[in-house]
């Protein structure tokens, strides 16, 4: 479990993000194919569209702060970027305790690059998109959807997926999974423990905006437990209902396709103590955790 959270946690610290601020945000332009890093203002005429503002994480180098921002400037349509300011901020080491990982942690310090610059399109662009009438002033699309397949049940034999709507910093998510349970969280009593059905709904909160980056998810899951008694043919089933809140990061890797991960802690909104199996007792556990590891497409 320890080294799932490590895993889930470790791009945290050297995600990078871009946002735009557009000139007029009643214009648009067709997604650009390709996008130019220029280091000075062209000879030839062009139009600011935007301004560019790139942070990335401790550690984070040039390159990717480049390169995040010349994916922002494909997504609103600009045939180049120049880089003009450089705002980068150091940040001092810190100590935060972990109660998933046990003990106090610490928070690597360091310069947190980030740099200012201008999306701009060339005036021979605009010029061509009015002869092959594009309409600027179409609305931008701000509804999305996804579907993912979950890998993480797929370590314990089992299935999950989730689907999902949004918008900016939010989204709504659905998921479905099913896994089998190692014996070892079980008394000697029982065996082959299973969750022949998990539901969840929630919402997801983005940090940074445009549905990827660093997210908070909360939600309410619904188990259906089975487990077998050993030694016999007995197997009982038992229902149990969770409030979920975790840490999540999702990573596209194009306009279509992402990786999605999540970490959630369940805590039980039952009041059921134990389980009556054949002439047995089972206590349910008052806690779970639920891992979210996928690849998805976005529509």
């Amino acid at each position: 479990m320890r080294i799932m959270v490590l895993l889930l946690l470790l791009p945290l610290y050297g995600c990078v993000a871009t946002t735009a601020v557009m000139k007029n945000d009643a214009v648009t332009f067709p997604e650009s194919r390709s996008v130019e890093i220029l280091d000075q203002k062209p000879d030839e005429p062009f139009v600011v569209i935007a301004t560019l503002e790139t942070r990335g994480g401790t550690g984070t180098s040039l390159p990717s702060i480049l390169e995040s921002m010349r994916k922002k400037a494909k997504e609103i349509g600009a045939d180049a970027i120049i880089p003009t300011k450089d705002v980068s901020e150091y940040k001092a080491p810190g100590i935060l305790y972990n109660p998933w990982l046990g003990g106090y942690q610490t928070l690597p310090g360091g310069k947190m690059p980030a740099i200012q610059g201008l999306a701009i399109v060339y005036e021979r662009t605009v010029r061509q998109l009015k002869s092959g009438g594009y309409n600027f002033y179409q609305p931008r699309r701000s509804l999305f959807g996804g579907f993912a397949v979950n890998a993480g049940p797929l370590f314990f034999n089992g299935i999950g997926a989730g689907a999902w709507v949004g918008k900016d910093k939010l989204r709504f998510v659905g998921e479905f999974f099913t896994f089998d349970i190692p014996n070892a969280f079980y008394t000697d009593e029982f065996e082959n423990g299973t969750v022949d059905s998990g539901f969840r709904i929630g919402v997801d909160y983005f940090f940074l905006g445009s549905l990827k980056g660093i997210y908070f998810p909360v939600g309410f899951e619904s188990w259906r437990y089975s487990i077998g008694v050993k030694e016999t043919e007995v197997r009982g089933k038992y229902d149990m209902a969770y409030l979920s809140a975790g840490i999540g990061y999702l990573y596209p890797f194009n306009k279509n396709i992402y990786f999605d991960s999540k970490f959630s802690l369940n805590a039980s909104l039952s009041n059921k103590t134990e389980v009556e199996i054949d002439d047995r007792v089972l206590f349910p556990d008052k806690a779970a955790y639920n891992l979210f590891l996928g690849v998805g497409v976005k529509f």
